[in-house]
């Protein structure tokens, strides 16, 4: 029954003509075992994953762009990249006319992580009272029997 299922789904894919990509995210996700790698293309338009490839590297990603049409690579004027080395290696050479941006997730990182390197100042004593001599004074409590005039 899966076979059909799958079979289905394949040829309804093949009828069908791929969305123009405009702006493509490409971000790798790590699976349970570390340094287990997927990277995603992602239609930065609609939200879609457009294809979902096992490994993280730059042939991946140079590959990848070189099976799209001319066309297709044309029409693509931004990419939003994890910001890899080897995504960013790769992704020039395939689309030189695209603008190329860092995903939001990792610029916030990044900033934080640059923010937090930035070492604090030392702590300052307090200042210096300003009434040399003067002793603090305490409020009292207000008194807790019923007769208070408030």
């Amino acid at each position: 029954m899966w076979r059909a299922v799958q079979a289905a789904i394949e040829a309804a894919l093949a009828r069908s003509t791929p969305p123009t990509l405009r702006r493509l995210g490409i971000d790798e996700t790590s699976f349970r075992r570390p340094g287990r790698f997927a990277t995603g293309f992602v239609d930065l338009d609609t939200g879609r994953l457009v294809d979902l490839v096992e490994g993280r590297s730059k042939s991946l990603v140079s590959d990848w762009l070189a099976a799209l049409s001319e066309d297709a690579r044309a029409a693509i004027v931004e990419v939003a990249l994890d910001p890899y080395a080897g995504y960013n290696a790769a992704e020039p050479e395939a689309l030189p006319h695209a603008r190329i941006t860092i995903d939001k997730f990792h610029a916030i990182r990044l900033a934080n992580q640059a923010v937090t390197a930035v070492p604090w100042p030392p702590r300052l004593p307090p200042p210096a009272s300003p009434c040399p001599g003067a002793t603090a004074v305490r409020p009292t409590a207000p008194p807790t029997s019923s007769s208070a005039p408030w």
